[in-house]
């Protein structure tokens, strides 16, 4: 059985053209993106214009709400934790 070695430096060929082009791609956005700006980025400094806030708590009294019913409370616990070395094979 041999060993064709020519599609295997052909491989290595097309893999040489694509990374060749992806850095080319990755510098020339870097230079249009980064370098080339002219450093006329302006803050905008006005305030932040807030709303006031109102929260109707007549909703709270209402008897779709009073027909919730309150969770029980959970246990404490009793019992073993657990083993002293989880990762042991049982």
């Amino acid at each position: 059985m041999t060993v064709d070695f020519r599609k295997e430096k052909r491989k290595q060929k097309y893999l040489i053209y694509v990374a060749i082009i992806v850095i080319i791609i990755t510098a020339t956005i870097l230079w249009f993106g980064f370098f080339q700006s002219d450093g006329s980025t302006e803050f905008n400094n006005s305030p932040i214009l807030t709303r006031e806030i109102y929260v109707n708590f007549d909703s709270l009294n209402s008897d779709a709400f009073a027909k919730f019913k309150e969770f029980n409370k959970t246990a404490v616990f009793e019992g073993s934790v657990g083993r002293l070395n989880p990762f042991l094979p049982y």
